[in-house]
């Protein structure tokens, strides 16, 4: 039995390599990144209604010693402080596993090459937690405290809903499915 790589192989084979990039379907991995980006802001806004009660508190109260005494009066547990951070800094990762077990669905269902999809999940990844960035866990929690407009649970609950509705309607939409489609090479087995 001899080491040998055989030549025929698909591994060795660089027709099925141009094939494969052949497939690779540029509109679908930009509308499915887009989308997914889409479903991270939706995300955000949702889980922050993870737990109105503490989100109140936190809105209500500027500094830290106010917050702390308004937790302490309320009886809020440390179980029930670090789920609300738990919540609140992983909402990408849900949003972005949720969105590519979509963008996954539509490909396989519409025969689409399921690398498109990997490849929009791997960018929204790449975007929201770049590796090489090491920034500090406090700064996904300064959204909370520093946003641009003030959070209300009616806020929250809009952009939310909002976002959420703009990436199924990427998703979904027959006539950016067709646009998507319309570039989609069928090669010959």
């Amino acid at each position: 039995m001899s080491c040998q790589a055989n030549p025929k192989s698909d591994i060795y084979n660089m027709t099925s390599w141009r094939d494969s990039i052949k497939r690779l379907n540029w509109r679908q991995i930009l509308i499915h990144f887009l989308a997914s980006c889409s479903f991270t802001i939706s995300f955000k806004y949702l889980l922050f209604l993870y737990d109105i009660r503490l989100f109140k508190i936190i809105q209500e109260n500027d500094s830290i010693n106010l917050q702390l005494t308004a937790i302490k009066r309320q009886n809020i547990g440390i179980t029930e402080i670090m789920n609300y951070v738990f919540f609140s800094t992983s909402y990408w990762l849900w949003a972005v596993l949720l969105a590519f077990l979509i963008s996954l669905f539509i490909s396989l269902r519409k025969h689409w090459f399921w690398v498109n999809s990997m490849l929009s999940f791997i960018g929204v990844v790449i975007i929201y937690k770049n590796p090489l960035e090491r920034r500090p866990p406090e700064r996904d929690l300064n959204t909370i405290y520093h946003n641009l407009m003030p959070l209300s649970v009616g806020y929250c609950i809009a952009i939310g809903i909002l976002f959420l509705a703009i990436g199924l309607w990427m998703f979904f939409s027959r006539s950016i499915n067709n646009f998507i489609a319309s570039t989609i090479q069928i090669l010959p087995n």
